[in-house]
């Protein structure tokens, strides 16, 4: 099931990752709206070293995004279009267990044997 105010796993997806990228100090902040109520969705952000945040259409967002993230060590991949729920399950599927299944960048295995994501607040059992 999709969380509110998301429509769609895709929408979801990216939410999660620019939550981690805010967590992590890479992005200062985003925004998330529909350019109509009930049609396309946008996303705010600023990309590092830009002037200044933009209004992207979701596709332009996760190819920043994506981009983003491979230059700070996550292997995020984006929902393809359509983007549902099933479609998601299949890229979180192959995330490596010392990764965040939300946000694919690695956590570091605590002394208690957990792994956490600081960014969305889980944690999971973690291999060496």
């Amino acid at each position: 099931m999709v969380r509110e105010p998301y429509r769609i796993a895709r929408q979801e997806h990216l939410g999660d990752v620019l939550d981690a990228l805010v967590s992590r100090g890479i992005v200062p902040g985003w925004q998330w709206n529909y350019d109509v109520p009930g049609k396309r969705a946008l996303w705010r952000f600023e990309v590092p070293g830009t002037a200044a945040a933009k209004w992207r259409e979701t596709g332009p967002a996760e190819r920043l995004v994506l981009a983003l993230c491979r230059a700070h060590g996550s292997t995020w991949e984006p929902v393809p279009h359509p983007g549902g729920q099933g479609l998601r399950d299949a890229i979180l599927l192959h995330t490596p267990n010392d990764r965040c299944p939300l946000c694919q960048f690695v956590c570091e295995l605590q002394p208690d044997g957990l792994r956490r994501c600081e960014a969305h607040h889980i944690e999971w059992r973690g291999k060496g």
